[in-house]
This record gives C-alpha cells, structure tokens and sequence, in this order.
C-alpha cells in the first residue's frame, strides 16, 4: 500500500511539474517576439546610420536569440512527446543545458552592449538599451525556466520504486 501511494504521489509530481511547466513557455514566447520585433526595426536601419557595423551585430544577435528561443520551444515539444513513462532526467538535463547556453550567449551580448566606446547616433542608442534590456530579461526568465526544470529534474531523479517479484 505504502509503495502504491509512492508511485501515485509521485507520479502527480511529474504531471504537475509537467503542466507547469508548458504553461509558463508563454514569457519566453513573449521574449522571442520582442526580439523579433527588435531585428525588425534594427534592419531599416543598416541603410541610414552611420552605425552599420554596430546595427549589423545587434541585428544578427536578435535573430540569433530568435533562433535559440525556436530550437528551445522545438526541443520542449520533443519531450512533451514523450510518453510521461519514458521520460529521463537526462532529457531535461538537455534542455538545462540549453538554456544555459543561451543565458551565457545573453551575457556576452549585455556586457558588448555595456562596453561600446564610440559615439552612437540616437537611434542606434535607443536600440542598443533597448537591446541590452531584452537580454537581461531573458536571462532573468531563463532562471526561472531553470527553477521549473530543476523541480522537474528532482522529480525524475527519484528512484522508481521496486517491483514485486513474480514468485516461480
């Protein structure tokens, strides 16, 4: 009886931290289209400013953030695939592991961000804060998407309990 609650108990676990865990992709959906936006609006630019090389960059880390955000989203699918029977601490892993790729690739962005020493025309410079406060709240939302996964890991991480042997 002990053994049935455990399984029950910690099955709920996995569905709830599983449910939880699809409901809250909206912030970073709602992330990867500010970026969108972003590329958007820098490209019109390339053609006006004096800042092209600057704007280049800024474009391309916008659709590269875009394009980290998708391949998360399709990975996430992917496990959301999975039987719930079938899934790994070693598939969420993964996607620990991609998230903290792209909140790496986000820190370097900021911090190039931080150190431009030459001077901006107005638009260029709006653009770049602009830019720069995307990439801190992605990474602020990328830890939280790590919290979830981490309670997900340590559901998965609990051994499965024995099963009974068949008597010969």
């Amino acid at each position: 009886m002990k053994k049935m609650v455990s399984v029950i108990l910690l099955s709920a676990v996995v569905l709830v931290s599983s449910l939880a865990y699809a409901v809250d992709m909206s912030p970073l959906v709602t992330i990867r289209d500010k970026f969108l936006q972003e590329g958007k609006e820098i490209k019109p630019l390339l053609t006006e400013s004096k800042d092209v090389i600057l704007l280049s960059s800024m474009w391309d880390s916008c659709v590269m953030a875009v394009s980290q955000l998708n391949a998360y989203f399709y990975m996430v699918g992917i496990y959301n695939t999975v039987d719930e029977t079938m899934r790994s601490y070693d598939a969420v892993n993964y996607l620990v592991k991609w998230l903290t790729e792209i909140r790496a690739t986000n820190s370097v962005n900021v911090k190039s961000l931080d150190n431009i020493s030459i001077k901006l025309d107005e638009k260029s410079k709006f653009h770049v804060d602009k830019l720069r406060g995307y990439f801190e709240d992605l990474n602020k939302q990328i830890d939280v998407e790590l919290g979830n996964l981490s309670v997900l890991m340590a559901s998965l991480k609990a051994p499965s309990p024995a099963k009974p042997q068949a008597k010969e």
